[in-house]
């Protein structure tokens, strides 16, 4: 990703941030999480050296209330997930990947009031690093990767969450992938399970 586009980014969130910021019924927090992956490419003989491997992410949450029980909600944070490729025994393949995170969703409540909500939208996560390590017996080395399709994620992130405390919540969500990252996996994407912690002001 070059830095034109790193810039553009930048810009992006900053405007959404400021423009956020002016309304009077907005609610800002904190967001940690950690998740698992998949790269499922649909082929047996690819998938079963491909394990499921980890990642976390976190940032800030701004959410309005826009209806009674449904709120609009963006996150401004970062992911890391490393993903292994491949482990045999005399080499190892992950791929590293660290991104930008901006999630839009739409919190709905079945009941106003209630601790309990869902949440469904759409999420970009453009790229701000790509890398992969092997490691044999012999040498281990990194190296950019250079076949990515394109230096941005879209998924759906699907959850729901419960608020423990008026400061303190927790959620589980999974993120449907819905571009092919490599060139040579057009069938394949990412797919993420995982919990979160939150914390409100």
């Amino acid at each position: 990703m070059n830095k034109i586009f790193k810039v553009a980014t930048l810009l992006v969130i900053l405007a959404t941030v400021s423009s956020f910021s002016e309304e009077k019924d907005v609610k800002f927090s904190v967001r940690a999480g950690f998740s698992l992956y998949d790269y499922p490419s649909g082929e047996r003989g690819t998938d079963k050296y491909i394990s499921r491997s980890r990642g976390f992410n976190g940032g800030f949450v701004i959410s309005r209330q826009i209806a009674n029980s449904i709120s609009l909600v963006q996150e401004i944070g970062f992911l890391y997930r490393k993903l292994l490729f491949m482990d045999l025994k005399d080499i190892e393949v992950w791929v590293n990947e660290f991104a930008i995170s901006l999630p839009l969703m739409l919190q709905f409540r079945p009941v106003e009031g209630t601790p309990f909500y869902w949440a469904a939208g759409i999420q970009i996560d453009p790229l701000t690093a790509s890398e992969m390590r092997t490691k044999t017996d012999y040498e281990e080395k990194t190296e950019n990767i250079r076949h990515r399709r394109i230096p941005i994620d879209f998924g759906i992130p699907l959850g729901f969450g419960y608020l423990i405390t008026p400061n303190f919540g927790i959620d589980l969500r999974t993120v449907i992938d819905v571009t092919s990252p490599y060139k040579n996996d057009k069938d394949a994407g990412w797919s993420q399970y995982g919990f979160g912690l939150n914390y409100y002001f």
